[in-house]
């Protein structure tokens, strides 16, 4: 079973998003899908991200919505729970 833990950073300033979407993923256990939802796409975030073995998948939501989900490399199922999640948006 997945556990979603959601990090909702659209009224934080620069950086501040950075720093709480990075302490949220630190040591993430597999089975933990982050979903960190920003007013603007955080492209810095993502060579982070592979620098600690993480992946991630953004979806725009609107003008000011996105959510990006991060979650282990090696995890296939937060991987498939991620294109659950996705297709069931569309």
């Amino acid at each position: 079973m997945i556990v979603l833990r959601t990090v909702d950073t659209r009224d934080q300033a620069p950086p501040e998003p950075l720093h709480t979407v990075l302490d949220a993923v630190r040591a993430l256990p597999k089975g933990v899908v982050v979903l960190m939802r920003h007013r603007r796409e955080p492209s810095p975030l993502y060579a982070l991200l592979a620098k600690q073995g993480l992946r991630h998948h953004t979806a725009a939501r609107g003008d000011s919505l996105f959510e990006i989900f991060i979650w282990r490399s090696d995890d296939d199922e937060a991987a498939a729970f991620v294109a659950e999640q996705e297709s069931g948006a569309r």
